[in-house]
């Protein structure tokens, strides 16, 4: 696991959630409801819309005005979305990049995370008003054997590295039934889609 300066661990046991971003050293109010940044996440996965448009669509999440240096102001976007001051293993994250396609999806695995919370944390997503980092805390912390950890393992396995045919070859059937239809992106790409575990 990154090694981060415990000052800036953010405790979610004992601490207030962030509500801001920091851009040059003025705090900025932003939207927290785990809906709005599953909103962020999606418009990122959508190949229709430009990067300039994605930009510019994200501001929204400011809830009064933004900073006037727009790629400032995504970027600290980006920084909450991937709830940096969150302890997490980064060791998934450190394995995509010889992955030529994406290994998770708020879009195609919805189902299976909602199913999820349902089974292990008895928390309807439909009717739950959480915090985007106690979301992302409960996803980070869903078992092994979830639905959405098991297709997320078997997206990031290798099969260049197997070296039973039959096992190659059943692992790679299951990769194409829970394949996420894509166009060719690359690994800083994937990074971006697929936030720190």
């Amino acid at each position: 696991m990154k090694l981060i300066s415990q000052e800036n661990i953010c405790n979610i046991l004992n601490m207030s959630l962030p509500c801001c971003v920091n851009v040059n050293g003025i705090e900025y109010p932003v939207k927290t409801s785990f809906r709005n940044w599953i909103e962020f996440f999606m418009l990122h996965e959508n190949n229709n819309i430009s990067s300039e448009d994605k930009i510019m669509r994200s501001v929204s999440l400011y809830t009064k005005h933004y900073p006037s240096n727009i790629l400032a102001a995504y970027s600290a976007l980006q920084n909450f979305s991937a709830c940096e001051s969150l302890p997490k293993n980064t060791e998934l994250k450190n394995k995509t990049g010889a992955l030529k396609t994406p290994v998770f999806s708020y879009l195609y695995d919805s189902i299976y995370i909602y199913g999820d919370f349902m089974k292990y944390y008895g928390i309807n997503l439909r009717t739950a008003e959480l915090h985007w980092y106690e979301f992302s805390a409960l996803l980070i912390a869903l078992p092994e054997k979830s639905e959405t950890k098991q297709r997320i393992a078997y997206r990031s396995i290798n099969t260049s590295e197997i070296k039973s045919d039959e096992r190659r070859l059943q692992i790679i059937r299951i990769q194409e039934s829970i394949r996420i239809p894509h166009e060719d992106i690359t690994a800083s790409e994937i990074g971006d889609q697929l936030w720190q575990w």
